[in-house]
């Protein structure tokens, strides 16, 4: 029997339960050291981009297409300036 949409798998479960027993907290750990202004600039920026993921969703690309869902075809259009009496 499949397991409810929503609930964790076998592996989830048990890394969350050994991290609970160990008393560690990665996602505080991960703050700690993206808020430490000795750490290594790069570790702080990975830190907060791992961190990121759980506040802001990930973009993902978009396709733009016609009604028919065919794409877009390119529109060009010339403009020319004249004075006014002037031939083009």
């Amino acid at each position: 029997m499949p397991r409810p949409k929503g609930s964790p798998n076998k592996k989830t479960s048990l890394v969350e339960r050994l991290l609970e027993e160990m008393k560690a907290a990665p996602i505080g750990h991960m703050a700690r050291l993206m808020m430490d202004e000795d750490a290594d600039a790069r570790l702080r920026f990975d830190a907060a981009k791992e961190l990121a993921q759980y506040v802001y969703p990930k973009r993902r690309a978009i396709e733009i297409t016609g009604g028919d869902g065919e794409p877009l075809m390119p529109f060009v259009a010339e403009v020319r300036l004249v004075r006014p009496n002037e031939d083009p």
